[in-house]
């Protein structure tokens, strides 16, 4: 599962393990290590061992301090985390004029010092250090020479979306670059972009995978070279469809009263973490964005959801919505 900021926090991530399985792992959304080296509330709470109980987390960082990376990293380690994440990849703009997320990729001679810092200075803590990246920040031609800088890094997995930071998350992702990862890759790699449905899985799987895998995780590049293809990351298609991966794995998708079922314990359980009730409401339309994409008339049950004011509202127009239509 994706890191998706306001999406995929522990409250969502619990709720989704009790109904569905084969996800293989999850990915925090970003926390921020700043100079004073301590966490925001809602920071800590999602990364707390407590939080995570029984699932397998890896914590993503976003920053562009070496030593911020390293003391939070040793304290995920302290937490029981085995893996920590860097985020290359967040194209907000507000991250990226800061230098960070996507925007680091403009520094390719600063992130590959800040890599040989975090990678020297973690080397005897055990921790995976993965990393999440767009393929640059304004051309794909960027991506040449970053995978050089890559290459030089014992990276546990190297997630890659094939997107620069100027696309968003519009055009078609470049999978021409993904193919130059899969040849010159000297670490796995793992795929993430656009795999909204089980068919985007399987023309993804019927050009890149030699099996149908029996989990997410995948094995890849044709007679050992380059880069082997570890895992697909799922994240907007798994948020509009949370059985996706069941769907992908197992070949079946869940019936309309788990996805309900589902709904509902979210809507308790951000009750139960959130005081206030138009926080709770405001939360659940973040999820009920990509939800709806399930529904039979999206703009319309949208619009709907959109306008609510009250909890009561909102949940009447999301089972509306839920239960309509046909998940493909």
């Amino acid at each position: 599962m994706a890191p998706m900021e306001g999406v995929t926090g522990f409250v969502y991530r619990n709720t989704f393990a009790h109904f569905f399985d084969s996800i293989d792992k999850y990915y925090t959304p970003f926390i921020s290590p700043g100079e004073h080296k301590s966490f925001k509330s809602r920071e800590l709470k999602d990364v707390l061992p407590e939080n995570n109980a029984g699932l397998n987390v890896a914590v993503q960082m976003l920053t562009n301090n070496a030593e911020h990376f390293i003391v939070t990293a040793q304290k995920m380690k302290d937490f029981g985390y085995k893996e920590v994440n860097l985020n290359l990849g967040c194209p907000s703009g507000t991250v990226v004029s800061k230098g960070k997320g996507s925007g680091f990729l403009s520094f390719p001679e600063k992130l590959d010092r800040f890599l040989d810092e975090i990678y020297n200075g973690l080397a005897d803590t055990g921790l995976d250090i993965s990393v999440k990246t767009r393929i640059g920040r304004y051309e794909p031609d960027e991506f040449y020479e970053l995978l050089e800088i890559y290459n030089k890094y014992p990276i546990s997995e190297l997630i890659v979306h094939p997107r620069v930071q100027k696309d968003m998350y519009k055009n078609k992702p470049r999978m021409e670059l993904f193919d130059y990862a899969v040849e010159h890759s000297k670490n796995p790699l793992v795929y993430n972009g656009d795999i909204c449905t089980i068919n985007d899985y399987e023309g993804f799987a019927g050009q890149y995978l030699k099996n149908k895998p029996q989990d997410v995780s995948c094995n890849g590049a044709a007679d050992g070279a380059g880069g082997e293809i570890t895992a697909v990351m799922l994240g907007r298609g798994l948020i509009s469809n949370p059985g996706l991966a069941g769907q992908i794995v197992n070949g079946k998708l869940p019936d309309r009263n788990t996805f309900r079922a589902f709904y509902d314990a979210l809507v308790d359980a951000y009750r139960a973490e959130i005081p206030d009730e138009k926080n709770v409401v405001f939360k659940l339309k973040e999820i009920l964005f990509y939800m709806v994409n399930m529904s039979g008339d999206k703009d319309a049950y949208w619009k709907k959801i959109r306008k609510a004011d009250s909890l009561m509202e909102l949940n009447t127009a999301a089972r509306h919505a839920i239960a309509s239509g046909d998940v493909q």
